[in-house]
């Protein structure tokens, strides 16, 4: 069962959230709140024969949220960081690698340029202002996008010759994600 939990863009005021289930698991649900978003998770983590995939655009911006509020998931894959293990195996380091990005990529356009700079981490509480990077072309929503990205990442993995040991590379490197995320918020052991 694979996820897709992204901050929507068009949210206005304060941070909200869609989830999405990519294989039927789950109908999209958006414009929800920290609190709504980190109950679905809880549930779906609790009830769960085997622990879904949670899809995240990148990990650094969703996860803390769900931390602030108790929960933790088991498993991840994080678009931007395999957007740019994949990158980096083609040897085009420095390209951009957000979901903005990943998604023009994914059809085939060049993609808008990226921010540098290290995202704030985000609150669970809302902002009337906050920067955001590059946004998605009109009426395509952050789930959407990251829809198409997973599957355009999938695709890749499997044109690479080292395809099952680039898999493993992606689990591995998403699963890190969530380890910094956790040491972030808990701090060192």
């Amino acid at each position: 069962m694979r996820i897709v939990v992204a901050e929507d863009s068009d949210a206005g005021v304060g941070r909200r959230y869609s989830v999405r289930g990519l294989d039927d698991a789950l109908p999209e649900k958006r414009g929800l709140s920290a609190e709504e978003l980190a109950t679905i998770v809880r549930d779906v983590e609790g009830t769960a024969n085997s622990p879904p995939t949670w899809v995240f655009p990148a990990t650094d911006r969703i996860y803390p949220v769900l931390l602030s509020a108790g929960v933790r998931v088991r498993r991840c894959h994080d678009l931007r960081t395999t957007e740019g293990l994949l990158l980096a195996y083609e040897g085009r380091h420095g390209e951009p690698r957000g979901l903005a990005a990943a998604y023009a990529r994914a059809r085939g356009e060049p993609p808008p340029p990226e921010d540098d700079t290290p995202a704030d981490e985000p609150s669970a509480q809302g902002v009337l202002f906050e920067p955001s990077g590059p946004a998605l072309p009109h009426g395509v929503t952050a789930t959407e996008a990251a829809a198409v990205v997973l599957a355009e990442q999938e695709r890749w993995l499997d044109r690479l010759p080292t395809s099952e040991r680039m898999r493993l590379l992606v689990a591995a490197e998403s699963a890190s994600t969530l380890v910094a995320a956790e040491m972030t918020a808990d701090g060192l052991p």
